[in-house]
């Protein structure tokens, strides 16, 4: 009686031990997705570097809208026929001050839109300035987070000539400058495992690229850099984590890149700035989705 008690006990141990295993395998399987979707904290120095240089290219396009916008200029090409009851003398001169009036205001139309474009000019100098502090804040965590000294000075280069272009006043260089920071600045997002940041910057970056090489008629360069993108987009989506209503966002993206890739064809700026837009839009939409 004793031996089968002792022999239930061992067995009832045994029994115990086995659950006990199982349920820690279980717990240990299920903590794996976990670790999976954790996410390292990007430093604000960066967020807000990658932020300021989206509106900066806002801000140079919104600047471009605005030197390529003609001016209402007032009518001179009034009736010069004089009153026949006044004298003709009276007549040319009531002509003349007419006249007067009307090149004032023309003039004083060209000198509001010289000072618009001016102070447009300042926002942008007065966001890379911002773009410089912050940058010089973030060094220090770059390295540590596994930055060279290659990736530092590869951003710094392109920081500096983006600044340069800008004291030249020049936008279409500035544009290209500041996409070319972009790329340099994606790097950095490499370091921060669990995000998507780095993969977004690089299509945006292509994406604009192909914008700017239809701008300068180089639409060879075009046809290459669109086909830089595909590779980026299939590690976009193996790295993205969407819900279930969101995933379309993905193939949404796709259509796009593939339309942007068509549309080089017909050599049409306007038509690539369209195609832009919408990759750039879609970009945005999944960057918020897993937020």
């Amino acid at each position: 009686m004793i031996r089968n008690f002792s022999k239930n006990r061992v067995v009832l141990i045994l029994i115990i031990s086995i659950l006990v295993l199982t349920v820690v395998s279980c717990g240990q399987k299920q903590e794996k997705p976990k670790e999976e979707e954790t996410k390292d904290k990007i430093p604000q120095e960066l967020k807000s570097m990658s932020e300021d240089s989206e509106k900066i290219i806002e801000e140079v396009e919104k600047l471009q809208e605005e030197v390529d916008k003609p001016l209402k200029y007032e009518d001179e090409s009034k009736n010069k026929e004089e009153n026949k009851e006044g004298s003709k003398e009276e007549g040319q001169q009531k002509q003349e001050k007419e006249e007067m009036s009307e090149e004032e205001k023309n003039k004083e139309k060209i000198l509001m839109k010289e000072e618009k474009i001016y102070k447009m000019w300042e926002s942008i100098a007065s966001k890379i300035e911002s773009i410089h502090g912050g940058f010089n804040d973030y060094q220090a965590k770059a390295l540590e987070a596994g930055a060279t000294e290659e990736d530092i000075n590869k951003l710094k280069k392109a920081l500096d000539e983006l600044t340069l272009a800008v004291d030249k006043k020049d936008d279409k260089l500035s544009l290209e400058k500041l996409n070319q920071m972009n790329f340099y600045m994606a790097r950095f997002f490499d370091f921060y495992k669990g995000n998507i940041d780095a993969e977004i910057l690089r299509i945006k970056y292509y994406t604009r690229e192909v914008h700017l090489d239809g701008m300068m008629n180089k639409w060879n360069e075009a046809e290459k850099n669109i086909e830089e993108i595909t590779p980026i987009y299939e590690r976009l989506d193996q790295k993205v984590k969407l819900e279930e209503k969101d995933k379309p966002l993905m193939d949404k993206l796709k259509f796009a890149i593939d339309d942007l890739g068509d549309s080089i064809k017909y050599k049409s700026e306007k038509l690539l700035k369209i195609k832009r837009d919408i990759i750039l839009k879609n970009l945005d939409s999944i960057k918020d989705a897993t937020k």
